[in-house]
């Protein structure tokens, strides 16, 4: 990147009372700031941040610690992990409290210990739903589960 990019992200910018620096120009859906450069869209926050700490890794994003989208003040940047950015993210706090508040699976069964286990996500599971989708499931690959019921115990048979 050129310097030049920087200066046109600067120029757009207005500082907040939470000493946000707020891109004015040109804004994504979602809300963060981006500038044309070398014939690319780029993200503002990621421009700033590369110029005025250094360069990003490969295998991190920026999180805003600000939670201020358009933000561009590299101290608000940090990069972390993907699975951190969401987890740290406010978005992620609410599907968690509004999944957790809800008392029965979208079949309408009781979410209760009995009918009820954790994911090794962390997301709950409906027991009676999983027994229903498995039974179908099986209904609907009968002859495939025969056959390689069948090859597997063949196999078996085969003594090396």
């Amino acid at each position: 990147m050129s310097d030049d990019v920087l200066e046109r992200v600067l120029n757009r910018i207005m500082v907040s009372d939470t000493d946000c620096w707020e891109f004015q120009g040109c804004r994504l859906k979602s809300g963060y700031g981006r500038v044309g450069w070398n014939g690319r869209l780029w993200l503002t926050h990621r421009i700033t941040y590369t110029f005025l700490v250094g360069d990003i890794p490969d295998d991190l994003e920026i999180d805003h610690l600000c939670k201020n989208k358009p933000c561009c003040n590299p101290e608000h940047l940090e990069p972390v992990t993907r699975s951190e950015n969401i987890r740290r993210g406010t978005q992620w706090h609410h599907t968690v409290e509004r999944e957790s508040s809800k008392t029965r699976c979208p079949r309408g069964h009781q979410y209760d210990q009995i009918n009820t286990y954790i994911t090794a996500k962390g997301h709950r599971q409906c027991r009676l739903c999983k027994r229903i989708a498995g039974q179908k499931y099986a209904a609907s690959h009968r002859g495939v589960i025969a056959e390689r019921s069948r090859e597997w115990r063949a196999k078996q048979r085969v003594t090396p």
